[in-house]
């Protein structure tokens, strides 16, 4: 998920590593983020700084009724309009 799409809110968590250098995302913090096990991410360091982003995600389209629905889970993609677009132009033709 985008920070464009995440409520303006400011949040510190305060994370320890363990010996084998693992940390982990409070679970309040992944649903925020609707972050689910197994999802990747993208670290960045910049000026000793560590940023964490979730990584890329494919949208998914849904049939819920007879409509074709976006995954809500998943961030905002241009591509997947184009891709609903396409699929009801065929329905059409």
């Amino acid at each position: 998920m985008t920070s464009s799409t995440l409520p303006n809110t400011k949040v510190h968590v305060t994370l320890e590593m363990d010996k084998f250098g693992r940390i982990l995302l409070p679970k309040k913090v992944r649903e925020l983020l609707h972050l689910e096990a197994g999802e990747k991410l993208d670290l960045y360091i910049e000026d000793g700084k560590v940023t964490l982003e979730a990584a890329a995600r494919d949208a998914v389209l849904i049939e819920e009724n007879g409509f074709l629905v976006i995954d809500s889970n998943v961030p905002f993609n241009d591509n997947i309009v184009r891709e609903i677009y396409e699929l009801r132009a065929r329905d059409l033709w």
